[in-house]
């Protein structure tokens, strides 16, 4: 059984090495795939109940690598 898992988890891991290898973009993960889709700071606010500034605040320190995991969420 654990050895499944394991093998199971390791198949999901090497999917996302290419992701690894591709690097994050300059302009940070978040804002690309705002940018990506068209949608403004101001629908991504609304869609995380909070401001637009608090918005570009995010991906700014997303960019600069200054945010955890738990404020994105």
């Amino acid at each position: 059984m654990r050895s499944l898992q394991i093998q199971q988890l390791d198949n999901r891991m090497s999917d996302l090495s290419a992701l690894a290898k591709a690097g994050k973009p300059p302009i940070g993960w978040v804002k690309a795939v705002r940018t990506t889709i068209g949608m403004s700071l101001e629908q991504l606010g609304r869609r995380l109940s909070i401001t637009k500034q608090s918005a570009r605040a995010i991906e700014k320190r997303e960019a600069d690598g200054a945010i955890t995991i738990k404020s994105l969420q």
